[in-house]
């Protein structure tokens, strides 16, 4: 069974399907397969597929039919290379004929539900978060360009100089030296050990505004960048810089002996940390809507459905998330798992299929952060 990841093309995928039984199976997994993990998550798929069987039944489906979807799920608890290759959670998305498997790069509350469409709310509340990034990681040795995703990284083969004495030997550095310091010829002029610090910084400036260049033309637009680097460097590249989507955050520490795991996982801290961000902003507006008593701020659940459906929604928040210990994951602090428990999957896979088709936005968010008590809130376009 090959595992997909969370990207716009699956989602939109399972978003169109309509059509029962459409099976959604979420459950969370072990990140570090040990044996008796993969025997923990084997056992859990067993007692979800047990639950599909109930709730088939329930629904008074074809028997040959429900005999047939469950003895394909069967398999993939047995299959334990196939549970072996998991991250944090699991979707497994079942039609009459098909299976398919969605790797999810956040814990889940393990969640069975068979209706007409899929239960792909805690992915389309994610997908925020989801988005793509580059890291430029700037020093004096070996500098490189990252791109990744929640998922996963690469380095990019941008055949950049490895050293800075390199890269000054560039013969663009020799035209913008001309632009920004010397004699006209193209070189600095210093005089004596007062001006050592004074000439490091101008000849670190002049690197980075190589390395600029170099990385420019690589970088897609809109995609943000986040740098890697000491205090110093990034300060210092954030002073000649001519790239548009530098991020604010940075990590934020020499990465030449971080692991490119590392590095990853710092970058996507700090990408949750941007959404959470904007979903603050989007709280915020809705909060003041709200105070004005203005029509376009609501969260009664009847008036969000109906406005989802007419595609009026422009902002949708939704209280999906909280943070807990109590994980299936050994040994870790807080964590965030994706989850509702004040409203049904139907309504809830409703609401945001509708808004996601109508390009919406949506924010999966913990109660802190809601702007009301009402497990779902949003922003009319009118």
């Amino acid at each position: 069974m090959q595992l997909k990841n969370v990207t716009t093309k699956v989602v939109n995928e399972l978003a169109q399907h309509y059509e029962f039984p459409a099976i959604s199976i979420l459950m969370p997994m072990h990140r570090v397969s040990t044996p008796p993990h993969v025997q923990e998550d084997s056992i859990r798929l067993k007692n979800n597929i047990s639950r599909v069987k109930e709730l088939l039944e329930e629904a008074d489906t074809d028997l040959k039919l429900a005999k047939s979807i469950c003895d394909r799920i069967e398999t993939l608890h047995k299959d334990h290379e196939f549970l072996r290759k998991q991250s944090l959670g699991l979707g497994l998305f079942i039609t009459k004929t098909d299976i398919t498997a969605v790797s999810l790069p956040y814990s889940v509350e393990n969640h069975v539900v068979v209706n007409e469409r899929f239960h792909i709310s805690p992915m389309i509340t994610m997908m925020q978060e989801s988005r793509d990034f580059h890291i430029l990681q700037i020093s004096d040795n070996n500098p490189r360009m990252l791109k990744g995703n929640l998922y996963e990284i690469e380095e990019l083969d941008l055949d950049l100089p490895k050293t800075r004495k390199e890269a000054l030997n560039i013969d663009e550095f020799e035209q913008e030296m001309q632009s920004h310091t010397g004699d006209g010829k193209g070189r600095a002029m210093y005089h004596g050990h007062a001006h050592d610090e004074e000439h490091e910084g101008a000849e670190q400036k002049n690197y980075y505004r190589v390395l600029d260049r170099l990385v420019k033309p690589h970088i897609e637009a809109k995609t943000p960048v986040i740098l890697a680097g000491t205090k110093r460097d990034i300060t210092l590249y954030r002073s000649v810089t001519k790239l548009s989507a530098i991020h604010d955050d940075a990590i934020e520490q020499s990465t030449e002996r971080m692991s490119i795991e590392d590095i990853h996982d710092r970058a996507r801290a700090i990408l949750r940390t941007w959404s959470t961000d904007e979903a603050y902003k989007i709280r915020t507006k809705f909060k003041q809507l709200a105070a004005a008593n203005s029509d376009k701020a609501i969260y009664d659940l009847n008036k969000i459905m109906t406005a989802a459906a007419e595609g009026r929604i422009a902002q949708l928040l939704v209280k999906i998330k909280r943070i807990t210990k109590d994980t299936v994951q050994s040994g870790v602090q807080d964590q965030t798992v994706i989850g509702h428990e004040e409203i049904d999957a139907q309504p809830l896979d409703e609401i945001t299929i509708g808004t996601w088709s109508q390009s919406g936005q949506i924010y999966g968010l913990d109660s802190t952060l809601m702007p009301t008590t009402s497990p779902l809130a949003a922003i009319l376009r009118y």
